[in-house]
């Protein structure tokens, strides 16, 4: 997709950007190819079985819903239209770890149709989200990159180096980690923590992010041009080349699809 783009405008010079302008190139030209869904994309008894679970769902009964998917005709059956659907149920009942983690398994066939790419990049607890993006004054794509990175959408994880909830929120005691499970709580922490970064790296998005999922360790081993953009081949670990392209590919996608 990159090349087919890159021969239909020759006269870009490609040497002369780095790797934010190469990776939005890509999903310009992957945003232009997709195919859209129609109204037959999900047939009428799906449809129907699909408002009956997603009432269920919405009784935010995780372990009724859990049965009642097992249980259903989308089970045991890898379409596309089947994970779409599994995927609408589970944020019904708004459990949203849940509903990334079916849509990662479907991850290829949804960048194939634009309407489904989103399921790839949600915009999941957005109420909390917009609230804290207008405090803070930090863009949204920032707090959703930073979430789905983090956490994918795991209100409840706990990872082995003390961090907690969606945003990943370091704790020091005992007493600090029930409140950080809550959402509201964990979002509005990490929110700040992304203006003090974005305070502290003049408003670059792109350091700001890197540090704050990453740490300012592997920041300053990075180099980046005059215009804070960064050269991807000059980074030298395989895993951490990586790391950095996912993080602009996460970043780039939540600006595109949703105009932040």
């Amino acid at each position: 997709m990159f090349y087919s783009f890159l021969l239909r405008n020759k006269d870009i010079d490609i040497n002369k950007h780095n790797s934010v302008f190469k990776i939005g190139l890509i999903l310009d030209n992957l945003l232009a190819n997709c195919k859209n869904i129609d109204d037959n994309f999900v047939n009428t008894v799906d449809k129907i079985e699909i408002e009956k679970l997603s009432a269920i769902a919405a009784m935010k009964d995780e372990e009724l819903i859990k049965i009642e998917i097992e249980n259903s005709s989308f089970i045991n059956k890898h379409s596309i239209q089947n994970g779409y659907a599994i995927t609408t149920i589970l944020e019904k009942g708004e459990f949203f770890d849940l509903a990334y983690k079916n849509s990662s398994t479907y991850r290829k066939n949804f960048f194939e149709y634009k309407d489904l790419i989103k399921y790839n990049y949600p915009l999941y607890y957005k109420n909390i989200v917009d609230v804290n993006s207008k405090k803070y004054d930090v863009p949204q794509e920032l707090i959703y990159s930073a979430i789905l990175i983090s956490s994918k959408f795991n209100n409840r994880l706990l990872s082995e180096n003390s961090k907690i909830g969606l945003m990943q929120i370091p704790y020091e005691t005992r007493k600090e980690i029930i409140p950080l499970f809550d959402p509201k709580t964990n979002i509005a922490m990490g929110t700040e923590k992304l203006k003090s970064l974005l305070e502290t790296y003049e408003g670059n998005k792109l350091k700001s992010l890197i540090a704050y999922i990453y740490g300012e360790e592997l920041l300053n081993k990075i180099q980046f041009d005059y215009d804070g953009d960064l050269n991807l081949e000059l980074v030298a670990d395989p895993e951490e080349r990586y790391d950095l392209q996912n993080l602009i590919l996460t970043y780039m996608f939540y600006k595109k699809l949703y105009n932040f």
